[in-house]
Order: structure tokens, then C-alpha cells, then sequence
């Protein structure tokens, strides 16, 4: 599966229209799948570089993305037992660092692309436990399928997502033995370091796509 086909994927799963969707009223599945009209209608827009439109695209899909990932969870499982030896300061600090990274990267990679007939997404299973809920579903692009499952958990009434499975390959898990390997070899502000320098890299490829270059 292509790298952007896959981001589409987990933002399909990730991103909603504007109000909050009960978790009572409405199963896990239910919260996902409504999600697609949304990001579609988004990513597909047709704006032209060098526009207020196109940089308003841009925003709308970092807010989609930062509404509906828990990041303190995703944080906090991908830093296993580092998260407890940071201060909360240091713990806040980090979780916004990697909202930022997170919704600036799914913004470049997604850049100008569309979504098209050739890219489908069923939901093929759902499980509760509690408040947590694992919605697993296959998405098709060019005829070549992707297994993925979406691991969310009920906060205040209302789904979140704190992790994305796609082909066995966890995004919590490829963070984890990145960060655990960095903090050991090299220390934490190291590791702070190579996301803030990552997060800059990004924002200028941003820039560079709203200039049309």
C-alpha cells in the first residue's frame, strides 16, 4: 500500500464534522464511518495553490486531525515508562509538540491529492470492552488491499482515537521504539530536538505548497 492512500486511510477514521457524537447513541463503527463524507469533501476540494482557499484546506484538515486524536493517550503509551519521569510541563509540552507534528504531516503528505473511485473503505468488524473499542475494517486502493484497525476510547461522552493498525504496523508501537531508542542513546532533549527540527521541516514544505512551489 502507497504511503498517501494510507494517510487518507487513517484520517477517514480519524476526522469528523463539527459537533460531538455521543458515545452512548452512537457505536464506534458508526463514529468512523461518519467521518468519510467530511474528510472527503476536504481533501477533494479544488483550490489552486497561492490562494486563500488552499491555505484555508491546509487548516481545516490540521483541525480535523487535532480534534479527534487523543495525543496525551498516544503520547503517553508511546513513551511507556519515560512519560512518568517527565514533569507535567514537560509531559504538555511534548503532547502539543507531536499535535503539531502529527496534523502538519498529514497536511503536507496529503499536499494536492484526491480521493477517487479507486480508493474504497469497508467496515468490516467492531468489538467493545468498556470504554475502549476496536473498529477493523480493509480499505482498497488500485485494486490493492490494506487491513486496518482503529483502536478508540470513550472520554466525556464521545469516541476518541488514540491509535491506528495498518497491515499489523502500529502507529503507537512504531513511536515507541523510536522514542525509547532516542531517549536511551541520546537523552530526552535530544529527542525533543529531532521533533522540534522535524516540525519546522514541515511547516516550511506547508509554506512551500501555499506559495505553489
Amino acid at each position: 500500500m502507497k504511503t498517501v492512500p494510507i494517510l487518507l486511510t487513517t484520517l477517514i477514521f480519524l476526522v469528523s464534522s463539527g459537533g460531538q457524537l455521543l458515545a452512548q447513541t452512537v457505536s464506534p463503527t458508526d463514529f468512523v464511518r461518519l467521518k468519510a463524507d467530511e474528510l472527503i469533501a476536504i481533501v477533494n476540494r479544488d483550490v489552486p495553490p497561492q490562494s486563500p482557499e488552499f491555505a484555508q484546506r491546509q487548516e481545516d484538515l490540521k483541525q480535523a486531525v487535532r480534534l479527534f486524536i487523543d495525543y496525551r493517550e498516544l503520547c503517553q503509551r508511546a513513551l511507556g515508562n519515560h512519560w512518568n519521569d517527565r514533569s507535567e510541563q514537560e509531559q504538555d509540552s511534548f503532547v502539543e509538540l507531536m499535535t503539531r507534528l502529527i496534523e502538519t504531516n498529514y497536511t503536507v503528505k496529503l499536499g494536492h491529492r484526491r480521493m477517487d473511485q479507486s480508493y474504497e473503505v469497508e467496515y468490516e468488524s467492531e468489538a467493545i470492552r468498556n470504554d475502549r473499542a476496536v473498529v477493523g475494517g480493509t480499505v482498497t486502493y488500485e485494486g490493492e488491499q490494506t487491513a486496518v484497525e482503529i483502536y478508540l476510547m470513550q472520554r466525556e461522552d464521545t469516541w476518541s482515537v488514540f491509535d491506528v493498525v495498518t497491515d499489523d504496523v502500529s502507529i503507537e508501537e512504531t513511536y515507541a521504539e523510536s522514542f525509547d531508542k532516542i531517549i536511551s542513546e541520546e537523552g530526552w532533549d535530544a529527542l525533543v530536538q529531532r521533533l522540534q527540527d522535524r516540525l519546522a521541516e514541515l511547516e516550511q514544505e506547508m509554506a512551500n505548497q501555499r506559495q505553489g512551489s
